[in-house]
């Protein structure tokens, strides 16, 4: 018998994968119970827990698990459709997962146990839909919309920084030009034009990253 056929080895809420390093993972959306007996390959003690509390009903949200071997103890309900199967377990806050499949609902409810993940090529991995809240979906392409905020904010960062230094050189110059009894007058205008583009530009990356960062998941 291999460790991910022994009933509740990963605990609640925990993936085994026998080809894995580790055999335990947790179910996107949760974390380890107990960190320290995770890191000590005890995982079937605390197993798993959520990140973010649901909010039952209509509010939560599915997250799609593919190729997975189903948890134990299901509940089998007889429904019209895919649309049905999934309604019935958003009308019940127990409900913590659901799967349609040959025009057969089943849902769990409480703890999933015996989660493992099919590796890719072998048989008998099904889509499990497991009940997560709306926060802790993930959208597409966030990260990367993260990393290039990231990018243009060093970008326009650097730009400010740049400016600065020819503002800072300008004064240094003019008070040179002051010191050296000179009858010349530095060029004021040009370090009013200097300020004004500094000012705006860092105005410029504020509104930027306040705009983006509302649009961000």
């Amino acid at each position: 018998m291999q460790n991910c056929d022994v009933y509740a080895f990963c605990g609640a809420f925990g993936v085994c994968n026998q080809r894995g390093i580790p055999l335990c993972t947790c179910i996107h959306g949760f974390e380890p119970r107990s960190p320290k007996d995770w890191n000590l390959s005890d995982y079937s003690s605390g197993g798993c827990v959520r990140k973010s509390s649901l909010q039952c009903g209509h509010r939560d949200a599915f997250s799609l698990m593919s190729n997975v071997k189903l948890p134990a103890n299901p509940r089998n309900l007889s429904v019209a459709s895919a649309h049905d199967c999934k309604l019935a377990c958003s009308d019940s806050c127990s409900c913590t997962a659901y799967t349609y499949s040959n025009n057969e609902c089943s849902i769990w409810n409480g703890d999933l146990f015996n989660l493992q993940q099919i590796s890719s090529g072998e048989a008998g991995g099904e889509d499990l839909y497991l009940r997560l809240a709306a926060s802790d979906i993930q959208k597409p392409g966030g990260k990367k919309k993260k990393e290039n905020v990231v990018v243009i904010g060093g970008a326009l960062a650097g730009v400010v920084a740049f400016l600065g230094l020819v503002l800072f050189c300008r004064l240094a110059a003019s008070d040179i030009l002051k010191s050296g009894g000179k009858k010349k007058e530095a060029d004021t205008g040009v370090v009013v034009e200097t300020v004004a583009g500094f000012v705006a530009l860092l105005g410029l990356i504020l509104f930027s990253i306040c705009v983006v960062d509302e649009t961000l998941p």
